[in-house]
């Protein structure tokens, strides 16, 4: 599955399963059951100052399709 599907099919369909950071309540870990028994995983890691409160430096997004 090229990246351009991946990004085709989470835009067009709900995730079967997400997971929530329990500290800042923010989505950390999305996944989509395909058709065919394959996954696509979506996990995103947030970078968070030493004082941060609820604010972010920055996120990184990573997909797998398994």
């Amino acid at each position: 599955m090229t990246s351009e599907e991946i990004q085709k099919y989470i835009a067009e369909h709900p995730a079967t399963k997400t997971e929530k950071c329990p500290v800042s309540g923010r989505w950390e870990r999305r996944e989509w059951d395909l058709e065919d028994g394959r996954k696509i995983v979506e996990e995103n890691t947030y970078g968070y100052p030493p004082e941060h409160g609820d604010a972010y430096l920055g996120k990184k997004t990573k997909y797998t399709a398994v």
